[in-house]
């Protein structure tokens, strides 16, 4: 059964870069009539990908930016598979149950222009995740909040002519996050670790390779992004957190002259955690259990960008995107994320 179902995320994982192969020469059919005329315009709403996204714009040879994205998911219910379940109905076979979960971050985005057609870019987040369970009919909340993981990455120009860029995306995740956060629970009224997703950080180092491809035209833009998690190490609590594809695409229509409105489509792959955590009981709670960590899910991200050229705040972005979960499929029993919101804020200095 394991085999087949790894065989299956393999199919989807090539399906994935098909889908989004496919995106990429859509995206990309006005370039032959628009590469050798047109200019890519870095002065409109739409010259950067919605807020949801990083790593998806290079920035000026000695200019340096600073930016900051707030992300609020939220979870409200339970799913195995496909389906719903109720936490009350879980609390049958476990002692423990999760019913909603808040995952909020904090992230400092700052990016330098080292050279032509290189940008360097360091993504410090502050994560805090507020989690409701259930235990019996008692309710009681635990929570973690502190650094995350440190992302420190190259943006790679491989085209930059007319009206069409594209990068390499280049990126090392340092494990700076915390992987022993604990909490008072019903069982432990002296802490205990939480689950794997309260955890801030994944222990391990891990690589981040991708690409992104925008191109512009006077009604907006369109983009695309292919980008992977590749976690190198076991970390120091014997396990490691699964390898993960994301894939998205967008369409940015412009407005007017300093607002532009946008549409994705983001397919994410992820598999389940390696090894365990000695300090948790997949008996007790099912997000506990290293094998329910796998899935993919597909979401639909709306959003709005505005950027003022003129005035007082002459050249701050501001974005806004939420989405909502359009498919999940997971292994086994899982927190269902139905819902998410990003802001941000960006400044070329």
């Amino acid at each position: 059964m394991r085999e087949t179902h790894h065989r299956v995320v393999r199919l989807w994982r090539r399906r994935s870069l098909q889908v989004l192969a496919l995106a990429l020469a859509w995206a990309t059919q006005p370039l032959a009539a628009q590469i050798r005329d047109d200019v890519y315009r870095l002065d409109r709403p739409d010259a950067q990908g919605p807020a949801g996204l990083t790593g998806e714009h290079l920035i000026h040879r000695g200019s340096f930016e600073m930016g900051y994205r707030f992300t609020n998911l939220g979870f409200d219910q339970l799913r195995e598979g496909r389906e719903e379940r109720a936490a009350e109905d879980l609390l049958r076979t476990y002692t423990i149950v999760p019913a909603t979960r808040t995952a909020l971050t904090h992230e400092l985005d700052l990016r330098y222009g080292v050279a032509s057609g290189l940008t360097l870019q360091v993504l410090v987040p502050y994560h805090d995740i507020e989690t409701s369970s259930l235990f019996g009919s008692e309710r009681f909340v635990t929570r973690s909040s502190g650094l995350g993981d440190v992302l420190v990455q190259g943006l790679v120009s491989l085209f930059g002519e007319g009206a069409a860029r594209s990068h390499l995306n280049l990126g090392l995740s340092i494990p700076t996050g915390a992987i022993d956060a604990t909490g008072r629970t019903p069982l432990a009224l002296g802490g205990a670790i939480l689950p794997y997703g309260s955890q801030l950080g994944s222990g391990s180092f891990e690589l981040r390779p991708g690409g992104t491809v925008l191109v512009q035209n006077d009604q907006g833009s369109v983009g695309a992004q292919l980008l992977g998690t590749l976690h190198l190490n076991e970390n120091d609590r014997g396990y490691r957190v699964g390898d993960r594809i994301t894939a998205t695409v967008w369409l940015a229509p412009r407005i007017n002259d300093f607002m532009s409105f946008s549409a994705r489509i983001i397919y994410e792959n992820f598999d389940r955690v390696h090894g365990a955590d000695a300090g948790l009981d997949r008996t007790l709670d099912p997000t506990a259990d290293p094998d329910f960590q796998g899935g993919e899910r597909v979401e639909l991200p709306f959003g709005l960008s505005i950027y003022l050229p003129d005035g007082p705040f002459a050249g701050h972005r501001l974005s806004v995107e939420f989405s909502f979960a359009a498919h999940q499929d997971y292994d086994g029993i899982q927190m269902d994320r139905n819902r998410t919101f990003w802001v941000v804020w960006r400044k070329a200095l």
